[in-house]
């Protein structure tokens, strides 16, 4: 009885740990302790039901009807939405980026292995394009905002306070209800470039603008 018990338990650790050879292991372990006895024949029936069992239990899984069909919904679009910057025309912002977050990776070495960690976390500069119209000029509207940084005619820098800007990013419904808000604060900007100009083509005249802030909050 106690030799029936410990081949019981070790058909079954080796089903569990060696699924894969299972069919060979439980018959050379049988044909080297129990020759072609009737215990033998029902230890192998033992075996090859937990065999089905666990081959059974790692079956690939078949998604039913309902995640098979697809879910409706109303998709964001990437046109309807509107970027607010204090002193600068809305109507003139020609895109916009989101926010975009960056998380730090730090590294702990452990003999062989190294495992990860989250560091610190930051946002990209927010990159913003402007059309430029004659009237109301856009590259008025930006150096005013420069000066706020550096008055390159008195050579004085500007406090925090007065240079930095709140933005607001609203994504827009069709009929123009905001289903998406962020509130993006300490705007202030890190490049202004007032493009090329050429007699070549018909472009229109643009501005782009990185600019860098404190935080972004999702608010929706």
């Amino acid at each position: 009885m106690m030799l029936a018990v410990t081949v019981y338990a070790l058909v079954s650790r080796v089903a569990l740990l060696h699924c894969n050879t299972f069919d060979g292991v439980i018959a050379s372990f049988m044909r080297a302790h129990f020759s072609c006895d009737v215990g033998a024949r029902a230890y192998l029936m033992s075996a090859s039901i937990i065999k089905h069992e666990l081959e059974r239990k790692t079956m690939a899984e078949t998604l039913d009807v309902v995640n098979m069909l697809p879910s409706t919904f109303e998709p964001k679009r990437k046109f309807r939405w509107i970027l607010q910057i204090e002193g600068i025309d809305a109507f003139i912002v020609k895109t916009t980026a989101r926010p975009q977050s960056t998380i730090e990776e730090v590294e702990i070495p452990w003999i062989n292995h190294t495992r990860y960690v989250a560091g610190k976390h930051k946002f990209a500069p927010l990159a913003v394009t402007l059309h430029d119209p004659i009237a109301p000029s856009a590259s008025q509207q930006v150096t005013e905002w420069i000066r706020l940084h550096f008055e390159s005619v008195s050579g004085r820098a500007g406090y925090a306070d007065f240079y930095k800007r709140d933005i607001q990013l609203k994504m827009l419904d069709p009929v123009g209800t905001v289903v998406e808000l962020w509130d993006i604060r300490g705007a202030f900007i890190v490049d202004a470039n007032f493009g090329d100009l050429n007699y070549e083509g018909s472009e229109l005249a643009e501005i782009t603008l990185s600019l860098r802030y404190d935080n972004a909050v999702l608010q929706f």
